[in-house]
């Protein structure tokens, strides 16, 4: 495993400050000559182990990155789910599969799945299905707790724009037994989404793709929040107000 700093494609998500790193340090930040082709679709991943903190080998007070693309996502708001059974993020846990099995298993997963034993896939929070290819879709307004929500664009190639207010999670310590969310919003549906876990008064997801997936596990009856979504370049907003009861 590299650090996610050190992908060949990280300018399209870092830039790398080489002035505030330390000299001990620098080798943690060089872009790899590994090649890891042989797992083209697996995304910068903000969530995964692999991922280091910008203050991490610091020469100074200074960052030694900044981010320059999904910074909405990198900056504090983005809130990382602790579990004890998932120490790894399903990116990482992808990449080690494609290291050890990609000449056993032919991967005919879809949407970011992957083959494990007897050709099952393992798939990503968001859908499931023998390949990976059925969106989780709640329905009845959903009053289990666990929801999932698809938010499509009605015209196409229009992307669409998501924003969350008044969201309230209250005493959530942030663990896969307590109230979070969590928003697919990339390509690479295997990545680790934008998550909440806290209150906050408002999050934007630009418009990027032109289907957003959602799910909202709600551990409490006093979790809240509203939800607008709409096309990009268009005027008319589509409201959909939701709250957990």
């Amino acid at each position: 495993m590299i650090p996610e700093i050190s992908r060949t494609d990280r300018y399209y998500f870092v830039k790398i400050d080489r002035e505030n790193i330390k000299s001990s340090t620098k080798k943690y930040s060089e872009k790899t000559t590994y090649n890891y082709l042989y797992c083209p679709d697996i995304e910068f991943d903000f969530g995964s182990i692999m991922h280091v903190d910008p203050l991490f080998g610091r020469n100074n007070g200074k960052p030694t990155y900044t981010y320059n693309r999904y910074t909405f996502q990198a900056e504090e708001k983005f809130q990382k789910i602790y579990d004890q059974m998932a120490y790894f993020s399903r990116s990482v846990v992808k990449f080690a599969n494609g290291v050890y099995c990609r000449n056993k298993c032919t991967n005919n997963c879809q949407n970011s799945g992957f083959p494990r034993k007897y050709y099952r896939c393992v798939c990503p929070l968001h859908f499931g299905g023998l390949k990976c290819n059925t969106p989780k879709i709640s329905t009845d307004r959903c009053k289990t707790g666990k929801c999932n929500y698809h938010f499509m664009s009605d015209r196409d190639q229009n992307n669409i724009t998501i924003l969350f207010t008044d969201i309230l999670l209250p005493n959530s310590r942030c663990t896969r037994s307590n109230s979070y969310i969590d928003i697919s919003y990339r390509h690479d549906r295997g990545t680790t989404g934008v998550t909440i876990c806290k209150s906050m008064k408002a999050l934007m997801i630009p418009p990027l793709l032109d289907e957003i997936f959602l799910y909202i596990h709600a551990f409490k009856q006093d979790n809240f929040m509203s939800i607008n979504y709409y096309n990009y370049r268009r005027s008319k907003y589509l409201i959909n107000y939701w709250s957990i009861a």
